[in-house]
C-alpha cells in the first residue's frame, strides 16, 4: 500500500512563547472557551500549563480562599415570537412602567435548551385560535475575587519533596508551570412562562400582575412562600393555561432544596432555593480564571532555593535570580511542549490500534467481513456529511502502517537527536543554569514539534456505522 494513500497529512505548528512574552506575562486571565468545557475541572491551587492547555495535580494543600464578592441580576422580559411581535404590542410593552422591553426569540439564551418551540405563535383549542405569549424570567449570579490566599496556603508535602530533590522537571510535569490563583463563576436560573390568549396582543395587565406576584417575596430562611398568591390571579392563570419551563446552570445542590415548580408558590420556593444554592462560593460554572507562574509563588522560590550560587559559563560570574527564573519558566513550557507532542503521537498509535481491533472484533471473522458489512458506510466524527466505506478504512489500517506510527513516536523521544537527549541536558543544568535555546539538541528538537496527523484516524476512529434506512424512508426521501 502506498504511504500517500494511508496518510492525509495536516501540518500542525505548535505555538511557542517568546522570552519577552513569558517574562512580561505574570498573571494571565483566561475568559475564552479553554475553561468553558464542563468536562474540565478548574480548581483553586490546581496546576495548569498554558502551552498545552491542560490541568495538572493540585500541589497546594489546604487551600485557604479569600472571601468572594457577588453580582446579582433579576430580569423579567416578554419574548416576542410569531404574530405576537406586532408593532402595537411592542409599543404597549415598552410603554408600561413595570415591564422591561420585549426580547426577540433570537436573544433568548441558547443554552436554555427547553423542549418548547419559542417561535410558535398560535394553536387551535376547541376550534378557537389561541395565541402564545411568553415571558423570560432570569436570575443571574456572578461571583469574583475568590482567590488563593498564598500567605496561608502551603505547597503539598509531595511537591516540597520534589523541589528538595531538585526534581524541577518532575514538579512541572505533575503541577504544571502555572497554578490557578483565582476563579470567577456564574450561576443562572432561567424560566419561560407561557400563557394563551385569544388576542394577538399580549395581555399587559396579566403580565404586570404576574410580575407583581413573582416579585412579592423575600429570600431568607423561614419564609412561607405559599402566602401572597391571590385566588383571583390563580383563576386567571388557570384560564390562560399558564405553564412554567425552567433550567438552572452552575448551582450547588442543597440537600433540602427543590427546583421543581408546578405553580407560582412552588416556583417562588424554587427561586429561593436556587438563590441560596448560588451563594456557595465553590459552585457555579467557571467564567474566568487567573493563572500565575509557580516561580512567582514565594513558597516555591523558598523550596527550590534559587538564591544558591550558580555560575554563568560565559561571564564566569554568579547568575542573578532574574535569569534563573527566566530559564526555569522557558524550560518548563518547553518540557510541556515535548510532553504534548509525545502524547499526540502515542494517542494516534493507540487509536489506530484499537480501531483495527474494533473492526476485527465487530464485523470480521477469520479475516473476512460478515455478509453485508463490507460496503457499509461509517460516520465521520468531524464532518458528518463525509463518509467512508468500512472496507476502505480496513485496508488503510494495516499492521505495518500502525507499527510505523509507534516508530515515529519512539524516534521523536529516543532518537539520536530526540527529546530524551534534550531533557538530559536540561537536567544537567538543573533546569535554571541554561534555557533550552542555549542547548543545541533542544533547538534542533523544536523543528520536530511540527507533527503530521492522520486525518483518517482522527475522523473515522473509532468506527461507527451509518444507520441503515428502511426502503419506505428512502422512497419518501426520493419523492422530496
Amino acid at each position: 500500500m502506498n504511504c500517500k494513500q494511508f496518510n492525509s497529512i495536516i501540518l500542525i505548528t505548535f505555538f511557542f512563547f517568546s522570552a519577552g512574552q513569558i517574562i512580561s506575562a505574570g498573571p494571565v486571565i483566561i475568559r475564552d472557551n479553554r475553561i468553558h468545557d464542563i468536562a474540565l475541572t478548574p480548581v483553586l491551587g490546581r496546576g495548569y500549563t498554558i502551552a498545552t492547555n491542560t490541568f495538572q495535580s493540585r500541589c497546594i494543600k489546604n487551600v485557604v480562599m479569600t472571601s468572594p464578592s457577588y453580582d446579582f441580576t433579576y430580569k423579567f422580559r416578554s419574548i416576542s415570537g410569531g404574530s405576537s411581535t406586532s408593532a402595537s404590542g411592542t409599543q404597549r410593552a415598552r410603554g408600561m412602567a413595570g415591564l422591561d422591553v420585549i426580547v426577540p426569540v433570537a436573544e433568548v439564551p441558547v443554552e436554555l435548551g427547553l423542549n418548547i418551540d419559542l417561535s410558535a405563535s398560535y394553536t387551535y383549542s376547541g376550534g378557537v385560535k389561541m395565541y402564545y405569549h411568553r415571558i423570560l424570567v432570569e436570575i443571574n449570579m456572578n461571583s469574583y475575587y475568590a482567590s488563593v490566599d498564598e500567605a496561608k496556603s502551603m505547597l503539598s508535602d509531595a511537591a516540597i519533596e520534589m523541589l528538595a530533590a531538585s526534581d524541577v522537571a518532575g514538579f512541572f510535569s505533575s503541577c504544571g508551570t502555572y497554578y490557578v490563583r483565582s476563579l470567577g463563576r456564574n450561576a443562572r436560573f432561567i424560566s419561560v412562562f407561557t400563557y394563551m390568549d385569544t388576542s394577538v396582543e399580549a395581555d399587559m395587565s396579566f403580565e404586570a400582575e404576574l410580575k407583581a406576584e413573582l416579585s412579592a417575596f423575600k429570600i431568607f430562611k423561614g419564609l412561607d412562600v405559599s402566602q401572597g398568591m391571590e385566588s383571583s390571579f390563580a383563576t386567571k392563570a388557570s384560564v390562560k393555561r399558564l405553564t412554567i419551563d425552567t433550567m438552572a446552570f452552575g448551582l450547588g445542590k442543597k440537600k433540602k432544596a427543590s427546583l421543581i415548580s408546578y405553580d407560582l408558590p412552588t416556583y417562588k420556593a424554587a427561586i429561593r432555593d436556587a438563590f441560596l444554592s448560588m451563594q456557595d462560593k465553590r459552585t457555579g460554572k467557571v467564567s474566568s480564571m487567573e493563572v500565575v507562574p509557580w516561580i512567582e509563588n514565594t513558597e516555591f522560590q523558598r523550596q527550590i532555593k534559587l538564591e544558591q550560587v550558580a555560575v554563568d559559563e560565559k561571564s564566569g560570574k554568579a547568575m542573578n535570580l532574574h535569569r534563573k527564573k527566566h530559564n526555569l519558566e522557558l524550560n518548563g513550557e518547553f518540557l510541556a511542549e515535548i510532553d504534548r507532542v509525545d502524547r499526540r503521537l502515542l494517542n494516534r498509535y493507540y487509536r489506530a490500534k484499537i480501531c483495527r481491533q474494533t473492526i476485527d472484533n465487530n464485523w470480521k471473522k477469520d479475516g473476512k467481513f460478515y455478509p453485508g458489512f463490507k460496503d457499509r458506510l461509517i460516520i465521520n466524527h468531524k464532518f458528518p456529511v463525509r463518509q467512508m466505506k468500512l472496507v476502505e478504512l480496513d485496508k488503510m489500517l494495516t499492521e505495518d502502517s500502525i507499527i510505523k506510527l509507534l516508530d515515529e513516536e519512539e524516534g521523536f523521544m529516543y532518537g539520536t537527536e530526540g527529546a530524551e537527549a534534550c531533557i538530559e541536558k536540561l537536567h544537567k543544568n538543573k533546569f535554571f543554569k541554561k534555557n533550552w535555546r542555549q542547548i543545541g539538541v533542544c533547538t534542533n528538537l523544536r523543528a520536530k514539534f511540527v507533527t503530521a496527523t492522520n486525518s483518517t484516524i482522527d475522523d473515522y476512529c473509532m468506527p461507527l456505522l451509518v444507520p441503515v434506512r428502511s426502503k419506505s424512508i428512502l422512497k419518501e426521501e426520493r419523492k422530496k
